[in-house]
This record gives structure tokens, sequence and C-alpha cells, in this order.
């Protein structure tokens, strides 16, 4: 059944009111590394870290099989499809050429088919999906400010044995205070956490991931002095510049602190709904690892399904990856700011790839950054690594 409440409407007018001076002027106008003191964890990280399960705590809601359950619960975010207008039309410079970005501020970064481009938060906060091309390679790049939630995914969509090219606009609807986006070939509605569509043609239908990293300006631009970078020039009037949300670095913005402006289809309280993990999927399984630990320990070990995950510190970018790490020997140590397994082989982060002192590649899986409330509202079910255990040391 849908979910009625009087928050829908409060949370309806609150988003409503943070965006409305952009829909009104919305027309188109053209660490060091740690080292390890016992050299090898028997067993690997796995063993250290504590594994938290909703199993038993909650009946938990099919996700990928029950659709109609996220039908039910689309709710109006407010502005009309595309009121919160995507940029189909990106304007880039070069690195060398930014004038309008400090050191602190956010960016993302994209690295597909050869191509490296940045997008600075303070842009994508306005429009919320990118319709961009990588080496000739349509994709759209999505971010959700009421989540937190960065992901890339492809322009296409199969069902059955037929596959429909697309690209994505903003439906106006949420679900779980999430962004829901709507494909312009079918208008089928696809939640952006989900990843999977839950109406029209699309419905049942997957979309397929590329990674993403979150990062400030001084770090991307260090590590990619050659990148393009997006613009103001969007073909908007907007207050870049500002965010309807307040500021990551305000401890008592929206992206801090409180409760989500809508109603979710479950509440968890194992973290706080703020707090940042990095949701994993692997199949139909689901686990999510707190941010934080992965930065304070450089790397976390779990299991998701049959296979088992290690999430992992980027330092050069300060992001956090995961990477599917079943065929690496379990035994391993973090030192000076790579991964060593028992045969002496070290593993560096390059990217979304973690590389062998040996040539061997292990690439990224799909996981994303993403608020605690948001990723245990669509998955219920989910395991959480958030701390040690306790009495373990290394």
């Amino acid at each position: 059944m849908p979910i009625q409440s009087r928050s829908l409407i409060i949370g309806t007018v609150i988003v409503f009111i943070l965006i409305i001076l952009g829909i009104i002027v919305g027309v188109g106008v053209g660490n060091q590394g740690v080292s390890i003191t016992s050299p090898f964890v028997e067993g690997g990280p796995l063993s250290s870290f504590k594994n938290t399960s909703a199993k038993d705590i909650n009946d938990s809601i099919s996700t990928e099989d029950d659709l109609a359950s996220f039908a039910d619960n689309l709710q109006s975010g407010g502005p009309p499809p595309d009121g919160i207008p995507p940029i189909d039309d990106p304007k880039y410079v070069l690195v060398s050429r930014v004038d309008f970005l400090s050191d602190d501020e956010k960016v993302f970064i994209v690295d597909q088919n050869d191509e490296v481009k940045i997008y600075p938060q303070h842009i994508l906060v306005w429009h919320e999906i990118v319709n961009d091309t990588f080496g000739g390679e349509e994709l759209s790049v999505t971010y959700c400010p009421l989540t937190g939630s960065l992901i890339g995914y492809n322009t296409h969509f199969d069902v059955e044995e037929s596959r429909t090219e697309t690209n994505f606009g903003t439906s106006g609807k949420l679900v779980n205070s999430n962004l829901v986006m709507y494909d312009r070939a079918t208008d089928s509605l696809w939640p952006q956490i989900l990843g999977m569509g839950i109406t029209g043609e699309g419905r049942g239908s997957e979309l397929e991931t590329f990674p993403t990293a979150w990062t400030d300006w001084k770090r991307a631009k260090a590590e990619y002095p050659d990148a393009l970078v997006l613009t103001e020039e969007t073909g908007f009037f907007r207050r870049y510049g500002t965010d309807p949300y307040g500021s990551y670095e305000n401890e008592s913005s929206y992206y801090n602190e409180g409760k989500p402006f809508f109603p979710l289809m479950n509440d968890d309280d194992r973290l706080n709904p703020k707090e940042i993990v990095l949701g994993i999927k692997v199949g139909k399984e689901r686990s999510a690892i707190l941010k934080q630990l992965i930065v304070d320990e450089k790397v976390v070990e779990t299991v998701v399904g049959e296979r088992r995950i290690l999430g992992v510190h980027d330092e050069k970018l300060d992001t956090i990856w995961a990477f599917d790490a079943t065929e690496i020997s379990h035994n391993i140590a973090w030192e000076e700011g790579e991964i060593v397994d028992e045969r002496g082989i070290r593993w560096s982060v390059e990217g979304a790839e973690l590389l062998s002192s040996k040539g061997e590649v292990i690439p990224w899986i799909t996981s994303f950054d993403v608020m605690w409330f948001a990723w245990a509202a669509y998955y219920p079910a989910t395991d959480l690594i958030h701390e040690r255990k306790r009495g373990f040391s290394f």
C-alpha cells in the first residue's frame, strides 16, 4: 500500500521551497598508509570486523521481485518532469582553464573509454543528470542530493532479446526520498539507487553501471591535469555556487544531520540516517560498509553472496572503491598505501582498478556512496559492516 502521511505534504513543500528559485529562472538559453603491526591477519580483515545483519531484525521487502511496492510508493517531489533539468549538451574546459572552483569544493570524476571528465557538485545539485558521451558511447551521470548518491548508468536497457537505446530525465517523482528518473524512449520510471525499471516497458530491467568517484577539486586536478571540467554554461540560469540543501562542510546542513524530507518504505536505526556507507551490489545480494571505517582502516573485507569483497580507501583521491577479491590470497596486510598478500604480491588502487605488482587486474564492482537511510529503505535485509569486533586489534 502507498505510504500516506502528513510528512509527505510537509516534505514536498520543503523541497519545493528549496528549489523554487531555480525553477522560476530555469529558462533554457542556449593520509599516509598505516602499517599493520602483525603483517598478516589470519583469515584476512574479514575476521576483524563486525557484520550486522538485518535479516532477523525486520521483515524485508523483496526489492527486485516486488516492483509493485516501489510503484505504489512513488511520491511527488514538487517539480514537474524535467523541472530539475538534466544537462543534455554539456560544455567543458580543460583543468588548466578553470577559474570557478576552490580547492576544497566537491567534484565527481568519471574515467571511461580513455576520457576523464570532472563534474562540480555545485552544478549537478541543480540538474541531477548529465547525459554525456565518452569515446562515442552515450552514458548518464546521475546524482541525487537528497540521498547523496552518485551513480553512472549506461543509456540502454534490454527487454527479453530487444535493446532500447535512450537517455534519462528527472521525473519529478521520488521513492524513499530518492531521485526517480524516466527514460525518454518509453517513459518507464527508474529509481536511481534501485537501478531497475518499476513501470512501463522497462519494468524489471536493470541498468548497467560504471564507476564514479567523489573527491575535491585540489585532488582531482592533481591526479587528472588533462581532464575536461563541466562548466556553468548549461543552457539554464541557476544560482551556481549556492546549494539549496546547504553545504557538505556545514555540520548542521541537510547533508549531515536531520531526517529525510520524505517518507521511507523502511527505517533502520543501526546508523544515523545521514551516515555515508558504501552500498555494494553483487547479483541479487546487497551489503554496506560504513565509509569512515574504510577511510580509517584503509581496507575492509566482507562477503556478499559467495564473493569476497574489499572496500579500499584510495588515498590519492580520498575516495573509496569496492573490488571482488575472491581470487586474492585471504591473508592480506596494508603497507605503505598498498595491499600485500601472503605471497608478497602488492596491490595498488589505480582509479577503479586494483592492480598487482605482477600485472593482474581486479576491476571495480557496482558500488557507490549513499546515505544510510536511503540504502536501508531500499534494501532492509542488507548486511552492514560498521565497526571492529570488540577486543580485536592488529
